[in-house]
Parts: C-alpha cells; structure tokens; sequence
C-alpha cells in the first residue's frame, strides 16, 4: 500500500467508527428516553425505530471499518504514482 491508501484507509476506518458512535448514541437515547419520559409519552412510540436505526448504524459502521484497509487499496490505487 502506497502513502494514499494507507490516508485512504484512514479516513474511510474513522467514518465508520463514527457511523459506529452515531449507533452507540441513538441506542443510550433510547434507553434514557424509556427511563425519563415514562411509558405514557408519544414518544415511546418511537423508541423501536430509533433502536432499529442505532443497530443498522453500528452494523454498517462496524463493516466499514472492517473493509476500510481493502477500500483504501482500491481507492489510493494510482494515485501519486
């Protein structure tokens, strides 16, 4: 791996663990709201579809940053040569 795609890597490694911490977030606020809010608030009612959300997040965060080195590869190909 050339200079590119090792920064490449990098950087696409950092936006899934951020994609990651947007999951990790959404799925605290679903819990504290359950707790704050009581079971009487409208907003409940939303509760299983931000916790769904906060899982597709954290899968496709966790994934990203999985692939990151093979897509830095492919992305850095080239470039600088």
């Amino acid at each position: 791996m050339n200079h590119y795609s090792n920064i490449a890597a990098i950087i696409i490694r950092l936006l899934g663990i951020l994609m990651l911490l947007m999951g990790l977030m959404g799925l605290v606020y679903s819990i504290l709201a359950g707790i704050f809010l009581g079971a009487k608030s409208p907003e409940i009612a939303w509760q299983s579809a931000r916790a769904l959300s906060s899982v597709i997040f954290i899968l496709v965060g966790g994934i990203i940053y999985l692939l990151g080195k093979p897509i830095g590869k492919i992305v850095g190909k080239g470039i600088g040569e």
